[in-house]
């Protein structure tokens, strides 16, 4: 860089041009060690990132390094893993073969087996041909008999359960037809006692009526009579007085009449519901009373029909057995009488 001479421009004192030369030269020199330090800088900085860019780069290449080797081991368990699922894999396959051939070999066994038994059999079947042709003609003859004699047997025991049941039904009939005929006298004199009842309350309450016309009439007569009496006091605020408690007392003399003759009739009506209630009550036990009679007269007949089917049923056991024995002899080929 040429070097900058020295200005001329400031005077002619020698003194003062060099001073500011001097101190341009110095600034000068200041901006140079600047420009040095932030130069240095700038490649301290850069030389700081290059040695952490290459720390970094030899991590990663160790991290990678480990990697690879994580996973050539992994590769070498996984093969040895795989190695072992195939050898056991050959092993069980080893043994199904076997089994299967084991089992073949126990089937064709069992197949001579069978075929043995068969040629035995048919032998067996051959020799005894003729004696089972025989037994089987004295089941077929027993079977016939002993469904024929069962049938007879059966048929023998529903008649007798058949007539069991009718008698029954009719001895019901004729035990309900008597409870309703005691049901309808019952209830006939029931009516009857309450109807005569009604009746001699109501001439009763008619007799109290015509007694309490005749007392109100009578009543009447004699309050008349004793108005007119009051029209004889000349005093009209006077007789007006008198007039006014004789209608109140009158009124009151009705009353009581009214109120003893309602009291009478329900004294009437007290004593006839009394009287009703005592013979319904009395009509109501007769029935109950035939009532129970009926359901005893039914239970002793459904306990002698019970009785009589069971037998009919044991009856027809007892010949079931004694036709199963005649069964058995005759296929045993025994004399049979």
């Amino acid at each position: 860089m040429p070097k900058k001479q020295p200005p001329q421009g400031n005077g002619n004192d020698p003194k003062k041009q060099q001073k500011a030369y001097l101190e341009e030269q110095f600034q000068r020199s200041q901006e140079l060690v600047g420009e040095e330090q932030k130069r240095r800088s700038t490649q301290k900085q850069e030389h700081v990132e290059q040695e952490q860019a290459s720390q970094t780069l030899a991590e990663e290449s160790l991290r990678k390094e480990a990697g690879e080797e994580e996973a050539k081991r992994e590769a070498q368990r996984q093969w040895r893993e795989q190695e072992k699922k195939r050898k056991e894999k050959q092993e069980e396959e080893r043994k199904e073969r076997e089994e299967h051939i084991k089992q073949i070999e126990e089937q064709r066994e069992k197949e001579r087996s069978q075929k043995r038994n068969q040629e035995e059999y048919m032998k067996s079947l051959a020799t005894q041909n003729s004696r089972m042709m025989t037994e089987e003609n004295r089941k077929v003859e027993a079977e016939k008999l002993g469904h024929r004699m069962k049938k007879e047997a059966e048929n023998a025991a529903l008649r007798a359960k058949l007539e069991v049941d009718a008698q029954a039904h009719r001895q019901k009939q004729d035990a309900t037809r008597q409870t309703n005929k005691i049901r309808g006298d019952v209830d006939g004199r029931e009516q009857k006692k309450l109807l005569e009842i009604d009746k001699s309350a109501q001439q009763e309450k008619v007799k109290i009526s015509n007694a309490e016309q005749q007392q109100q009439s009578s009543m009447r007569y004699d309050y008349e009579r004793k108005r007119r009496e009051l029209q004889g006091i000349e005093n009209m605020t006077l007789r007006q007085q008198k007039l006014s408690e004789l209608d109140r007392e009158e009124r009151q003399a009705k009353s009581r009449i009214e109120l003893d003759m309602q009291k009478k009739k329900g004294e009437v009506d007290s004593r006839a519901q009394k009287e009703k209630f005592q013979v319904q009550s009395s009509a109501r036990k007769e029935r109950d009373d035939a009532a129970i009679e009926e359901r005893k007269e039914h239970s002793r007949i459904d306990l002698d029909r019970r009785a009589r089917r069971q037998q009919a049923e044991h009856d027809m056991v007892k010949r079931f057995k004694e036709i199963k024995d005649l069964q058995r002899k005759i296929i045993k080929g025994e004399d049979v009488e």
